[in-house]
């Protein structure tokens, strides 16, 4: 089966989304409970919509880069019922200064310790604090994003090298229950 991706559950109304969307429906029964068997028990595209609006959630934080090898916790609540998410996406944004300089990661223990969601010491390409602008946000490659599910109640986002000016931004995780 192929691997379907929605950028927003709102494009249900597409007829490609949608058909995506009944692929979710059909590959999260057979998914061991990563989604949930509700997901799987939806017997239409809205009914399915609604349960994947429950189930995909945002995280963001303020994290301050001028501090190396410190880590900003992010508390995780699953909707009722589920015990285990996927990250979906870590990205970075509204930076107050260039980030080049700096490295983070993201883990499922504190100092570094535990699996590596994002690996440690990942390079940092946010350079602009401008709107509209290239390199003003990024994605952190997340590993094993599609085939490893966590149970954990809190993630660390670690700075590992930090930069000398004030600078902070947003890290913000999409996590799937």
């Amino acid at each position: 089966m192929r691997q379907v991706t929605l950028s927003r559950v709102g494009d249900v109304a597409d007829p490609v989304a949608r058909a995506a969307l009944k692929e979710i429906m059909v590959a999260s029964g057979a998914n061991n409970g990563a989604f949930g068997s509700s997901l799987a028990g939806a017997d239409t595209v809205g009914e399915a919509q609604v349960l994947l609006q429950q189930l995909q959630q945002w995280t963001s934080i303020a994290v301050d880069f001028t501090a190396p090898n410190t880590d900003h916790f992010i508390d995780l609540v699953p909707p009722d019922g589920f015990t285990r998410f996927h990250v979906g996406l870590v990205a970075l944004s509204e930076a107050t200064a260039s980030l080049v300089a700096a490295t983070a990661g993201l883990f499922t223990g504190a100092g570094g310790t535990g699996v590596q969601i994002v690996t440690g010491a990942s390079a940092i390409t946010v350079s602009s604090t401008a709107e509209n602008t290239n390199n003003n946000s990024m994605r952190f490659t997340v590993n094993n994003g599609g085939t490893q599910s966590y149970n954990v109640s809190r993630l660390y986002f670690r700075v590992a090298a930090a930069v000398a000016a004030q600078a902070k931004v947003t890290a913000a995780i999409q996590w799937i229950s």
